[in-house]
């Protein structure tokens, strides 16, 4: 799968071609659209989660219900940061992204981990 940033260093220096070729530029576009759309979606079931999880928070610990929470506020500041990506950022933004983005995941696959010891006492 092609990152967002190398598509669009792809598409800049495909259009700095003497001739360019428009087809491969608008499927560029095209996977960047449907990728934010996809991102789009994400958002919108998990606000829709949000909904139902507190019905479902009855049945659940309160540790573990603060463990999700914080699991699915993570994962939307990952996903924020992924879509963060789609932008014409600098370099030196990229690299910042970049590294606030490895953090946010190292955190997820840490916390999900501690997520999954808490459900499995359940």
């Amino acid at each position: 799968m092609v990152t967002v940033p190398i598509v669009y260093l792809k598409i800049e220096k495909e259009k700095t071609k003497s001739v360019p070729e428009r087809g491969l530029i608008k499927y560029w576009e095209r996977e960047i659209i449907v990728y934010t759309e996809e991102i789009e979606k994400a958002n919108k079931r998990l606000k829709r989660g949000r909904k139902e999880m507190s019905v479902a928070s009855i049945k659940i610990s309160s540790t573990l219900m603060t463990l999700l929470n914080e699991l699915r506020d993570e994962c939307l500041s990952c996903i924020k940061l992924i879509h963060h990506l789609f932008e014409h950022l600098t370099d030196d933004q990229i690299d910042d992204v970049l590294g606030e983005l490895t953090a946010s995941v190292t955190h997820l696959q840490i916390h999900s981990a501690i997520v999954k010891e808490e459900l499995e006492k359940d």
